[in-house]
């Protein structure tokens, strides 16, 4: 079983699995970002934004371990593997950004510090994760291309 988060004197019986707290997070997010014309985009966002806690060491550190494992570059590292279109990969880097962002604030995209977004996913290891975490990870971003102002086309949520 893997938890999202655990609670202080409490036992895991009663903290969150970690696949309940990314699909309610999906749906909520999916929920806020229809307002904007970006569900689907938050959905992706949301069901990713903690897929490194399917790392036993990051679940060794909800049970009291002194390791720590950072979890947001996992869904980060997945996305920008995504997008087959120019417009597909800006989306897949943007959902990257709030994701590998989403505890620390945004990384910058490029650059020789360790801390940027691509030297971040090119030491990511998929091989630390277990269980179902590919479950959470797109096929594809068809049809997620961002459309802008003078585009010509109109994106459908």
């Amino acid at each position: 079983m893997f938890y999202a988060h655990s609670l202080e004197n409490r036992g895991p019986e009663f903290w969150e699995t970690l696949v309940d707290h990314l699909e309610a997070a999906a749906a909520a997010a999916r929920r806020l970002g229809v307002e904007i014309g970006i569900g689907a985009i938050c959905e992706i966002a949301a069901r990713l934004h903690d897929l490194g806690k399917f790392d036993p060491g990051f679940q060794r550190y909800l049970a009291g371990a002194k390791e720590r494992v950072p979890h947001s570059i996992a869904g980060a590292a997945a996305i920008m593997d995504c997008g087959g279109t120019r417009e597909e990969k800006a989306v897949a880097i943007l959902i990257a950004q709030a994701i590998a962002g989403h505890h620390a604030g945004l990384p910058d995209r490029t650059g020789s510090d360790a801390a940027s977004l691509a030297e971040r996913k090119g030491a990511f290891d998929f091989t630390s994760l277990s269980g179902p975490w590919q479950d959470f990870v797109p096929e594809n971003l068809d049809g997620l291309g961002m459309t802008f102002a003078g585009s010509g086309s109109k994106r459908e949520e």
